[in-house]
């Protein structure tokens, strides 16, 4: 299924048309046709968009069924949560998230600022998620006397496990949500994903390997739905970015 858009541009250059003159016609300035684009959903391709949902609902399915069964095992504790009340609430943030995508995905309104909603919070999750370990961390470097060679270990497990989340998310705001045409934001949020990819291989592969007998198919299914998550998210991106280049043009 061709988007609206591109069936579109082939019409207008059927009919040789320019954009200013198609905008004449239809009695809309380009400001209108922008405006068209920030309030239609991103992704309007009918495949994709299935796609999308059924991303999101696995997901979703991947966060509560484990939390589910630990409940009704009864092997979590209200002491284990606030001992890692970053974990929890990065827990949360992430399932109201895909939540609220998959709810406007199936509705078929899921416009830039909702879908940049979605993004920013999954991102900032990531960054909450990851910063218990750095404040795990740090005491053990400072316990024993901070070395150089600490401060250094300290430095490269912030840039590996925060950045690419405050990346993330501060990018998702200023392209999705605040509409910013600084080609910087698709550039990080695409570097922010890769990073995302390489550091769910490298934490998979980390529990491999120490803990090999704890390893089990959930590891590999999680995996592959993380990467499937920051592939979407940069297909996101991309195809936002087409849009808003065929109207700008």
């Amino acid at each position: 299924m061709v988007e609206f858009g591109e069936q579109l541009r082939r019409a207008r250059e059927a009919k040789g048309m320019t954009q200013q003159s198609l905008a004449e016609q239809l009695y809309v300035s380009g400001k209108e046709m922008e405006k068209v684009v920030e309030r239609n959903p991103v992704v309007e391709n009918k495949t994709a968009n299935n796609i999308m949902i059924a991303l999101y609902a696995v997901t979703l399915l991947a966060l509560t069924l484990p939390l589910i069964n630990a409940v009704l095992t009864r092997t979590v504790e209200f002491k284990s949560v606030t001992e890692n009340i970053l974990v929890a609430i990065a827990f949360v943030l992430k399932l109201f998230a895909f939540a609220y995508g998959l709810v406007n995905a199936i509705k078929g309104s899921l416009s830039p600022k909702r879908m940049g909603a979605v993004i920013g919070a999954f991102f900032a999750s990531m960054c909450l998620a990851n910063s218990e370990n750095i404040i795990r961390l740090v005491p053990q470097f400072f316990g024993a006397g901070l070395r150089t060679a600490d401060a250094m270990k300290i430095v490269a497990f912030f840039v590996f496990l925060l950045l690419p989340g405050i990346t993330g998310a501060i990018s998702a705001f200023f392209y999705f949500i605040k509409n910013s045409k600084h080609k910087i934001w698709p550039v990080l949020i695409t570097l922010a994903s890769s990073l995302g990819i390489l550091l769910s291989g490298f934490s998979t592969y980390s529990i491999l390997v120490r803990y090999e007998n704890q390893y089990s198919l959930n590891h590999t299914l999680g995996l592959i739905v993380s990467i499937a998550v920051y592939a979407l998210i940069i297909y996101q991106t991309f195809t936002l970015m087409r849009k808003r280049k065929t109207v700008a043009q």
